[in-house]
């Protein structure tokens, strides 16, 4: 039973959408293309997609274009004008049509393949740079004509890593969702409810064991569902310590994080952030980043997204030897621009140079920023738009 509901599965889910786009190719093939612009994101209007999408709005494209959502969620009551939504894996005639007359097509996680060589793909990735081993996990496909990266430099590691096909083109201009890092927005500290602070830091842990993927990164043991911190005495203290230099610590947890294995909870100087606080509250990750003084992390591509601000960043590499992943780089650590913390002696002390205006990572994290990123702007959209010729 259960390979005849997968077969069903497949059939209803991809085969259905591929029959209807051989029947509308058949009479769309020798037309022109229509403005017409089939988008998809990680997890709907999100990430880069999901960035690029609210610039093509606020920048009135959707005068000119029709926009195509191909989504993972149900579909939204209320969109823009001249956008559309439909069910990724749902069969949809419309969506067919669509995808057999639309200029271009965008993604940042599942790639729907083109119809015609003259529509043009573009791979916008979920996040950014990233030096965490992906080879396998991701494949960039045959049909996708351009992936965007961040630079000459940085081109070398993410062709190998995503196994980018010779013949993709790679587009040096930024990723989109980075441009919210350089733009004034609303105070995501209110939004929390946080109150006064003099120094505010940013925890954004990459996630271990996923309830989404089924998957464990890691094979240390986290009894509280976080590294480095093993008892709840161990994060009674930190609060403490926090508490007594007026400073805030956000934990911001991994969107796909099995959220039944945390078990930390705010206090005076702690704000747990997940995906429920992020949803509940209309919460902005960019511009949380914004609003810290300073990042900690370890693995995460978020980690090189906050460098673009150049503040103080530190690392936390406690499971280092345990995190089953590994990376896309033998020379790991000459990546990380930052204080690595593998104690809590190390983690309070990162905190203490914080707190007390000290930068001694201020040159190599300088020299890194330069080396991967060709542009350190907010304009990344606006390059986009321009390439596609919008």
């Amino acid at each position: 039973m259960g390979k005849l509901r997968d077969i069903i599965d497949v059939i209803y889910r991809r085969k259905i959408d591929g029959f209807f786009a051989k029947v509308i190719h058949l009479f769309t093939k020798r037309r022109p293309l229509k403005n017409v612009i089939l988008m998809e994101s990680h997890d709907d209007f999100d990430c880069n997609g999901g960035a690029f999408y609210n610039y093509l709005i606020d920048h009135h494209y959707n005068e000119k274009y029709k926009i195509v959502w191909l989504l993972k969620n149900p579909v939204p009551k209320h969109l823009p004008p001249n956008v559309k939504g439909y069910r990724l894996h749902r069969p949809s005639f419309m969506k067919a049509y669509y995808r057999c007359v639309a200029k271009i097509f965008t993604a940042d996680d599942y790639m729907t393949q083109k119809v015609r060589p003259d529509q043009k793909e573009f791979f916008l990735t979920h996040g950014g740079i990233t030096f965490k081993n992906v080879k396998g996990f991701l494949v960039i496909q045959n049909h996708v004509d351009y992936v965007l990266s961040s630079s000459e430099n940085y081109a070398p590691y993410v062709r190998e890593n995503y196994s980018i096909p010779e013949k993709t083109e790679l587009l040096y201009l930024g990723f989109p969702s980075n441009d919210l890092l350089f733009q004034d927005g609303p105070d995501e500290l209110a939004k929390l409810g946080t109150g006064s602070f003099d120094k505010v830091f940013l925890w954004m842990p990459t996630f271990r064991e996923s309830e989404v993927i089924h998957r464990n990164d890691s094979a240390a043991e986290q009894p509280l569902g976080i590294p480095l911190i093993e008892t709840e005495e161990t994060y009674r203290e930190l609060n403490s310590f926090l508490q007594e230099k007026r400073a805030l610590l956000i934990i911001k947890i991994h969107p796909i994080q099995d959220l039944s294995r945390v078990k930390i909870r705010d206090m005076s100087n702690i704000k747990v952030v997940t995906k429920d606080t992020v949803k509940a509250l209309d919460l902005d990750l960019y511009r949380l980043m914004r609003s810290a003084d300073a990042c900690i992390s370890d693995y995460s591509s978020a980690t090189y997204q906050y460098l673009l601000l150049n503040r103080p960043i530190a690392f936390v590499l406690s499971d280092l030897d345990e995190y089953i992943r590994g990376f896309s780089v033998e020379n790991y650590e000459d990546f990380l621009p930052g204080e690595k913390i593998y104690t809590m002696e190390d983690f309070t002390s990162f905190l203490g140079h914080v707190i007390s205006g000290e930068d001694p990572y201020y040159n190599k994290r300088t020299e890194l920023l330069d080396f991967l990123y060709k542009y350190k702007d907010g304009r990344a959209c606006e390059r986009l738009a321009e390439f596609m010729g919008l």
